[in-house]
């Protein structure tokens, strides 16, 4: 039987790595959005699986955009500097994927693309989210042994809730959700909105080839986001 190259190795094993990594990604994030709707609600649980599950798909996405477009993987440095910040990985994974003219021209991914740059919820929470994987995670153990202690002020679920009622409060149906004394309902869906369409379109970066024919093998992975239409980003996802 021929011995198997180490080149051909390394390939097996980076194959195995991608179907892992994105696995687990959108197992995380899915658990994290389901999180959310539970009643009574721990912020701390739903950011816990939200934090590196974002983290994990960027930084995948980020990978295997930058081999297709750029010719080589980011090397290791590059994604130790980008640590836990998801809008600086956002932004870079943009910043690659927007040079493939027949992923980035195409309506659909137009407006992805301008959600993801502009649109100030969704950039808020993953803020939260970056603030929550490096550190805040632990600010009340922290306090407890802090001199000078941040405080409920200085919480990542704090900002959450204030991300929260500003989403609610650009609705148009504000009168009748003040009248019904539920913010939590609705701030939770407009949350889960944004979030989830965030996982659509990083996922039609996959099937749109902005990773080339590596993005288009994960069609079944990744089908119970880019399946979803607009009117379809509240509900649950499809089994």
């Amino acid at each position: 039987m021929a011995e198997i190259s180490p080149e051909r190795r390394r390939e097996f094993e980076d194959g195995a790595t991608i179907i892992t990594e994105l696995d687990a990604a959108l197992a995380m994030v899915g658990a994290g959005l389901a999180a959310l709707g539970d009643r009574p609600r721990n912020l701390d649980a739903a950011m816990q699986q939200l934090a590196p599950g974002y983290e994990r798909f960027l930084k995948l996405t980020f990978i295997l955009a930058e081999a297709h477009l750029r010719g080589s993987r980011p090397d290791w440095s590059t994604l130790r500097r980008l640590g836990h910040d998801l809008l600086g990985l956002l932004d870079a994974l943009v910043a690659t994927v927007e040079q493939a003219d027949d992923y980035a021209t195409r309506p659909v991914v137009v407006e992805d693309l301008d959600f993801i740059r502009n649109d100030g919820g969704v950039r808020g929470l993953l803020a939260v989210l970056s603030d929550f994987g490096s550190s805040g995670r632990y600010v009340r153990l922290d306090d407890l042994v802090r001199d000078v202690r941040k405080g409920a002020d200085g919480e990542p679920g704090r900002r959450w809730e204030e991300l929260e009622q500003e989403m609610v409060w650009a609705r148009p149906d504000t009168a009748e959700i003040a009248e019904s004394m539920d913010l939590l309902s609705p701030a939770t869906a407009e949350v889960r909105v944004s979030l989830r369409r965030l996982v659509r379109a990083i996922a039609r970066m996959w099937v749109f080839e902005a990773l080339g024919d590596e993005g288009t093998g994960h069609l079944g992975a990744l089908s119970e986001y880019t399946g979803l239409g607009d009117d379809e980003l509240g509900s649950a996802p499809k089994s």
